[in-house]
């Protein structure tokens, strides 16, 4: 989405553009300008954020830049796209769009994410979480919600669901574990590579 910033709001003022008003929505809150201090939900996030992307992000001249720590400057639309979401979400933190009561939406956080950083991204996600934030994850990935519920305090609030189709319609499964899912297509499949995986040595 930042990678469309480049007068993308001052366009969208002037003519109709045929784009989800999501998209539009985005940019607004990110071009908002950045606070002169880290919010202190953001305390223990925001540290986290600038290892992945080695430095933070810039808006000038209604364009999105990562300024490396060591003083190079890269516009989004260079970036890999997992780079990209972790820029956006520190710009909403640090321009205060993303506040204690806030409700974070974020389908498949994970995708193009290199797998190392999982890790990363679930301490965030609960991190966030423990600030107050009510966060909605959509996901097909196993290690991202594997790795909340094993990163997860007791204290920390997580719910996991499984949605699925039977005869009276799309029904809901929840357990506080993440392994405790039935219907869990997720697990399902990696139970399926394993005997797959079994079978083949011991042929």
């Amino acid at each position: 989405m930042l990678t469309h910033s480049p007068n993308f709001l001052s366009w969208e003022r002037d003519y109709t553009l045929p784009f989800d008003k999501t998209l539009i929505d985005v940019i607004a809150k990110a071009s908002f300008l950045q606070l002169k201090q880290t919010p202190e939900i953001a305390q223990n996030i925001i540290p986290k954020l600038e290892e992945v992307m080695d430095g933070i992000v810039v808006f000038k001249n209604e364009q999105f830049f990562i300024l490396r720590n060591d003083g190079h400057e890269f516009s989004f639309s260079a970036e890999a796209e997992g780079i990209k979401k972790v820029g956006l979400l520190w710009t909403l933190l640090m321009n205060g769009r993303i506040t204690k009561g806030s409700i974070l939406l974020w389908d498949e956080p994970e995708a193009n994410i290199n797998p190392k950083l999982i890790p990363i991204l679930a301490e965030i996600i609960l991190e966030l979480g423990r600030n107050g934030v009510q966060i909605f994850l959509a996901t097909h990935d196993y290690f991202l919600p594997e790795y909340i519920e094993v990163l997860a305090s007791e204290k920390d609030k997580v719910a996991f669901h499984s949605l699925f189709k039977t005869e009276n319609g799309v029904q809901c499964l929840t357990r506080d574990k993440f392994t405790m899912l039935s219907n869990n297509a997720i697990i399902d499949e990696k139970i399926r590579l394993y005997r797959k995986a079994t079978e083949k040595v011991l042929r």
